[in-house]
C-alpha cells in the first residue's frame, strides 16, 4: 500500500528523506520573483555598449531609485527612462 504524501512533504527521491514542500515552493517562488524582477527592466545589453562598464550603468539605476523612490509601475518605468536618458546623454560628454 502507498503512503500518501502530505503537504509538506514531497515524494522521496532516491530513497533520500523527504523535503520540506514549503521550502522547495518558497524557493520557487523567490526564482520567479527575482526573475520578474530582472524582466522589468531594461535589457542592459542593449544600453550599455561593449566598450562601456555596465557596473556603471547598474550604479546609476540603483541611485536613481534610491533617491527617487518609485511607487507603482509607472514610476517605475518613468525611473528606467530617466536612467536610460542620463545613460545615454552621458555619452555626449
Amino acid at each position: 500500500m502507498k503512503k500518501q504524501v502530505t503537504e509538506t512533504e514531497t515524494p522521496r527521491e532516491n530513497g533520500g528523506p523527504p523535503e520540506q514542500a514549503s521550502k522547495h515552493i518558497a524557493s520557487r517562488t523567490e526564482e520567479a520573483y527575482i526573475n520578474s524582477l530582472l524582466e522589468r527592466h531594461f535589457d542592459p545589453g542593449t544600453i550599455v555598449l561593449p566598450w562601456e562598464y555596465r557596473g556603471d550603468y547598474e550604479h546609476l539605476r540603483v541611485e536613481c531609485v534610491m533617491q527617487l523612490k518609485p511607487q507603482g509601475k509607472l514610476e517605475k518605468m518613468l525611473v528606467e527612462r530617466i536612467v536610460v536618458g542620463i545613460w545615454r546623454l552621458s555619452r555626449c560628454y
